[in-house]
């Protein structure tokens, strides 16, 4: 009920791990999808509607992890594209960026593989 990852360390931390590879080949995420990482950016930022789920502390950052393949970084930008309430609520971290935005939730990409 909780989220993927908590660390309650100093700065404090929260995670969703999405593992979404858009259907069909695409390069847009598919109705269920997009609407299941909506609802993790939204309980990142808000807490989980559970109600033994607790809530992220206010100061936590708050991170969406995704698979770092070019389908799932191409939907990802179709996404923060075309919601404006999204692309407000998940920023992208680039390399190097320092994440320090307890108010958004930061997309992050894991490489698979050696």
């Amino acid at each position: 009920n909780g989220f993927d990852v908590s660390f309650a360390h100093s700065p404090p931390i929260v995670a969703e791990v999405k593992c979404n590879v858009p259907i069909n080949g695409g390069k847009k995420y598919g109705a269920a999808q997009k609407n299941g990482i909506i609802t993790d950016i939204e309980s990142l930022l808000n807490g989980k509607s559970k109600p033994s789920a607790a809530a992220a502390p206010a100061h936590s950052l708050k991170f969406m992890v995704f698979l770092d393949v070019p389908a799932v970084r191409a939907a990802n930008s179709h996404l923060i594209a075309s919601n404006s309430k999204i692309s407000k609520e998940l920023v992208i971290l680039n390399e190097g960026q320092i994440p320090n935005n307890p108010k958004v939730v930061y997309g992050v990409y894991a490489h698979l593989g050696a």
